[in-house]
């Protein structure tokens, strides 16, 4: 599909409404926490969750951007859940605060090599594997040894159908992998600024005999030129013309104005 439209509107007052829900969570979690427990700032989220809604509602945009900002939405919303959920119910089995668990819940769970992390994921009743060395097996006694389920029955392990570049490589749980994430998610919607572009043309002319080519040093790493050329569907085409040496004298460059009408 091509050309720029909105998410459909059943769409859009679903995910509205599940906003809504998350945000009523929120404001009854900060009403019954006290202020000495230092509960996480959800506030960064909560309005990252409300811009991202607003943008669906009022830009239009290709089909990938918008299947993009969805998943985006429903990640933060996710996470914020995810806070909360440990914050009110398992943070307080692990301080003992409430009854233990009684079974395991249906959540990501944890790698450990920590015992003590491993029985506070007992007691809280969050899924947990602990990783010991096979040297320390000497004298424990193994009652069976379980199967290794095989990644690609459970998660998808194909490149995805559009070249993304590669954000990050390292540990999965270094801070750098979620704040990296966080900004390919707020460069994804973005356009080449035209006015870095003339300048950059218009020094690589002056510099050069050969005809100077329109430069794409200011464009994000994430932006895909060819879904972000406009926002709203209407544009405009300008020229820009400055003196120019050699063979490329006379020649102009061409780049968008992007119209964006508040709504």
């Amino acid at each position: 599909m091509s050309g720029l439209g909105k998410l459909s509107q059943t769409k859009y007052n679903q995910l509205r409404t599940s906003v809504i829900f998350l945000n009523n969570r929120v404001k009854q979690y900060k009403e019954s926490t006290p202020a000495e427990r230092n509960p996480p700032n959800l506030q960064p989220s909560v309005k990252w969750i409300q811009q991202v809604l607003d943008q669906l509602f009022s830009v239009q945009m290709s089909l990938r951007h918008i299947e993009f900002i969805v998943r985006d939405l429903q990640r933060v919303w996710l996470h914020v859940w995810a806070v909360l959920d440990y914050m009110l119910i398992y943070r307080p089995r692990m301080d003992g605060l409430a009854p233990p668990a009684k079974g395991v819940a249906d959540t990501i769970g944890t790698y450990t090599i920590s015992i003590r992390v491993a029985q506070d994921m007992f007691i809280a009743g969050l899924p947990c594997w602990l990783l010991r060395s096979s040297d320390e097996f000497a004298d424990s006694k193994i009652f069976s040894i379980a199967d290794i389920f095989h990644p690609k029955d459970y998660i998808v392990l194909e490149p995805h159908r559009f070249a993304y570049p590669v954000i990050f490589q390292g540990p999965a749980t270094s801070n750098e992998k979620y704040r990296n994430i966080e900004a390919f998610a707020r460069n994804f919607l973005c356009s080449q600024d035209p006015f870095a572009i003339a300048v950059s043309t218009s020094s690589t002319t002056l510099s050069s005999s050969e005809p100077s080519q329109a430069s794409t040093s200011s464009n994000p790493a994430v932006a895909s030129s060819s879904a972000t050329r406009s926002l709203t569907g209407r544009e405009s085409r300008a020229a820009i013309r400055r003196p120019t040496r050699g063979s490329g004298a006379g020649k102009s460059s061409n780049f968008i104005i992007v119209s964006i009408a508040s709504y």
